[in-house]
């Protein structure tokens, strides 16, 4: 018996060992086969895509298809993947005869790449919506858009063009920005001061520099430039052009050799504020211990008590406009650390958070990028938008209390009164399929069958280039929907691209079939909140609005706004000095004389989103809690408007917008659509 269990299990071993061999021959062999099939598909197509110079609003790809195989017709589809959001669908209709080749170009609007750094894929779909071929483009778009410069002045140039930490993006006054380096030497450090937004100093002899070259710096820094100096053990030659500029000084070299327990007491503050634990500090500190150090004096009038940061060791502090990072080590001997492969990330986590603590004291936000990220303000806005118009469940309610009152007593004594009360039980299943019938009747005119859209067209006056829509969609179930745009949009994407199920392929989805544009969303569930920016070619308002005079004083705006345009404003929005002041109407032709109309309310727009947007949703709720629906429409529509243009007014500009009711409607299609249009000038 012993002998044959023995054999038994032998046996079973080998058979599981034949069979799992079998298996991963098989599964070997479906791998070979897919990749045969895939490769066999790309051979039938040539797939390119190209980045385009950006315009304000949007990124371009210029996308070429060649057919190298039979007649084919299908879609290409664009996506752009990125790390935490569900990728948005862009898909354009094409028919390629055997041998042709076609090439297009598709924009995406900057609110819908939160992410540049990622993939842009390009797929070909058949008629059943199955992939044909399909290729991969890593981080296409990032070759053409915006970027923060960074100047490097080293001998060492070469061991420092980590800082643009491999391309991963900066996050800086509202959108996320790829590091650009530029090698600069004694020769054209002047000359390239003016495209920089940073300025990195380490392993050099700024005593070299003339005074007119260490002047240009300091008014370069003063002016809004961000300038990082580096120590260590160069820190005398580094800091002594600028020493006294600096206001800092190098007592001492602490080297690793150095009799020292860890980094010096008046350097180290701890791992408070770091986010790590205190082992991952220690472990941290150990090999900052590796660096030479310089140990730094500092002039009595430079420093805040708390400029220094814990985890990066630098000294940190506004310049005027600008602000000053001194790190006691050098990142060129910083990058010469012998750190293992899994401690990469943090000589980047290191770096990025220098480059976010050198933003953050610098005061000239806009001096080199103009663009406030308004995105989730805007969102909020059409959402208030949409609450505008409530549905009335007054007709539901008395349907529901008479079925109530029927079925029940009523309808006993009607049967009771004929002598049918045997009736009773049949006839209750009866009145309540007439009474849903009643029910869906009334419910139809909430008009959630289809699509509800809420629309805000932009138009300056004086730049018709600039017109644009933002719109908020939503339909009551759960499918994908799709709706045809007007006439006259050029492209379109999602404002936002939230996490959505990533079980499916995409959120958003934009499609273009020869002339016409679609938008949709493939919902997560009922109800689900979408939000696009569509651009627009050109403007339907005529005239123009004439703002005179406009001035602010301790009595608040004077002057005169004049509407000589086609179209009634339900609300007027004048922006002076970073101040917002709100009107009601203004009709077409007329005129108001500032100082003697009472504002509605004000608040503060300059440089503040959050400050804006949070007035204009107080002002919203106490419209809404005194059932003044309409004037909350019309101002939601105006505060969206606002939103879109607060960049604009950043600098001290002067903005007047109105708000124009049932504007042309966006959309063309079975939906129900609440439209808006918001003309402004800016002076």
């Amino acid at each position: 018996m012993r002998k044959e269990k023995i054999w038994i299990i032998f046996t079973a071993i080998f058979l599981c060992g034949i069979l799992r061999g079998s298996m991963a021959v098989k599964a070997q062999e479906r791998v070979s086969m897919e990749r045969a099939i895939q490769e066999e598909m790309n051979s039938s197509f040539m797939i390119e895509a190209e980045a385009l110079p950006q315009d304000e609003r949007s990124y371009g790809v210029r996308v070429t298809v060649e057919n190298l195989g039979e007649n084919w017709e299908g879609t290409v589809r664009l996506t752009l993947t990125e790390i935490y959001n569900t990728p948005s669908a862009y898909d354009t209709a094409i028919s390629l005869p055997q041998g042709s080749k076609k090439q297009f170009v598709l924009r995406v609007p900057k609110e819908s790449a939160e992410d540049t750094n990622g993939t842009v894929k390009l797929e070909l779909l058949d008629k059943k919506s199955k992939a044909v071929a399909q290729k991969e483009f890593y981080k296409l778009l990032l070759k053409e858009m915006d970027s923060l410069t960074m100047g490097i002045l080293s001998d060492e140039y070469a061991s420092l063009t980590y800082l643009d930490m491999g391309g991963t993006e900066l996050y800086f006054y509202g959108r996320n920005y790829p590091v650009r380096l530029v090698e600069l030497s004694q020769d054209n450090l002047e000359d390239s001061l003016e495209e920089l937004s940073f300025l990195v100093i380490d392993s050099y002899n700024t005593g070299i520099l003339t005074e007119e070259e260490k002047a240009a710096v300091a008014d370069w820094n003063l002016n809004g430039g961000m300038l990082i100096v580096g120590t260590g053990t160069y820190a005398e030659d580094t800091l002594g052009g600028f020493s006294d500029y600096l206001g800092v000084s190098c007592r001492q070299i602490i080297r690793p050799a150095d009799e020292v327990t860890g980094v010096s007491e008046d350097i180290s503050a701890g791992n408070a504020g770091t986010g790590m634990d205190a082992g991952a500090y220690e472990q941290y500190e150990q090999k900052l211990n590796l660096l030479t150090w310089a140990d730094l004096e500092w002039a009595p009038d430079v420093l805040l008590t708390d400029s220094q940061d814990p985890y990066t060791y630098g000294t940190y502090w506004s310049a005027n406009n600008g602000s000053v990072c001194v790190l006691p080590y050098s990142l060129e001997e910083f990058a010469a650390l012998d750190l293992p492969d899994t401690d990469l990330y943090l000589r980047d986590d290191i770096v990025r958070t220098i480059f976010d603590k050198a933003c953050n004291y610098a005061g000239g936000k806009y001096a080199n990028i103009s663009y406030v990220d308004t995105r989730y303000d805007v969102m909020r806005m059409l959402k208030m938008y949409g609450k505008s118009q409530p549905p009335d469940f007054g007709l539901l309610k008395i349907l529901v209390v008479l079925y109530v009152i029927f079925v029940g007593p009523l309808l006993y004594l009607i049967l009771r009164f004929v002598k049918k009360r045997e009736w009773y039980w049949a006839a209750v299943p009866v009145s309540a399929v007439v009474g849903i019938f009643l029910v869906f009747l009334a419910g139809r005119g909430f008009e959630v069958m289809n699509a509800r859209v809420y629309s805000v067209t932009l138009e300056q006056m004086e730049h018709p280039e600039k017109s644009g829509t933002y719109l908020y969609g939503f339909a009551a179930d759960n499918d994908e929907w799709s709706l045809k745009t007007a006439e006259g949009y050029e492209y379109a994407g999602n404002i936002y691209n939230g996490i959505y199920d990533n079980n499916k392929p995409y959120a958003y989805h934009i499609r273009r079939d020869g002339e016409d544009l679609y938008i949709g969303i493939d919902p997560r569930g009922n109800f689900a909140s979408s939000f696009f920016y569509l651009k627009k070619n050109g403007q339907e308002a005529e005239g123009t609005i004439l703002a005179e005079n406009i001035s602010e004083g301790w009595r608040g705006v004077t002057g005169t706004v004049t509407n000589n345009t086609d179209r009634d404003f339900e609300n007027v929005a004048v922006v002076v000095n970073g101040q917002l002041y709100l009107y009601e109407e203004l009709k077409a032709g007329a005129s108001m004389d500032l100082g003697k109309r009472t504002p509605l309310g004000t608040g503060l727009m300059t440089g503040i989103s959050g400050s804006m947007s949070n007035y204009a949703n107080t002002v919203l709720r106490d419209y809404y809690s005194k059932d003044k629906y309409e004037e909350a429409e019309s101002l939601a529509a105006l505060c969206v408007g606002m939103l879109s243009v607060q960049s604009e007014t950043s600098d001290g500009h002067i903005c007047v917008m109105g708000a124009a009711k049932d504007w042309t409607p966006a959309v063309d299609d079975d939906c129900k659509e609440t439209s808006y249009g918001c003309l402004y000038v800016i002076q």
